[in-house]
């Protein structure tokens, strides 16, 4: 949780959100991956992670998905057919953002919003937060009404 904000005299907010680190144990294909193979013919992953040197060859389907299931397979080489595996890497751990609260506390009363409710409260007071904070700090700073 951020520190709080102090809106007004006698007002502040605290903005929290939670959300969590997602590791895969899933490997994904290495962007920096390149090798050559038995007849001299290069491979690599271009800059839109595709593997432009390789074709995917379709098996069928062990697993009883049917016709349609195109997951089993392998990639082979454009030009002589050999069969190439192409590097891959523990992906990196992401962060999945959750929800959002903000508690709005003033002298006599604590106030939690949800996302949905502080825009509707920052549509009727007519600002947003941003605004808001620049606004006091002007005021306070350089004492503008």
């Amino acid at each position: 949780m951020a520190d709080p904000v102090m809106m007004w005299p006698g007002y502040q907010i605290d903005i929290a959100q939670d959300g969590q680190w997602v590791e895969s144990g899933m490997p994904e294909r290495d962007p920096d991956w390149k090798m050559v193979d038995e007849n001299g013919h290069g491979h690599f992953v271009d800059k839109n992670g595709e593997l432009p040197t390789l074709r995917w060859v379709a098996q069928p389907c062990s697993m009883g998905h049917g016709d349609d299931c195109d997951s089993e397979g392998y990639f082979e080489c454009l030009l002589c057919g050999e069969v190439i595996s192409p590097g891959t890497r523990t992906p990196k751990p992401f962060y999945v953002a959750g929800m959002t609260t903000y508690t709005l506390t003033t002298e006599t009363s604590t106030y939690e919003f949800g996302p949905t409710q502080w825009d509707a409260l920052q549509a009727a007071i007519g600002a947003t937060i941003e605004s808001t904070l620049a606004e006091y700090c002007v005021k306070r700073t350089y004492g503008v009404a």
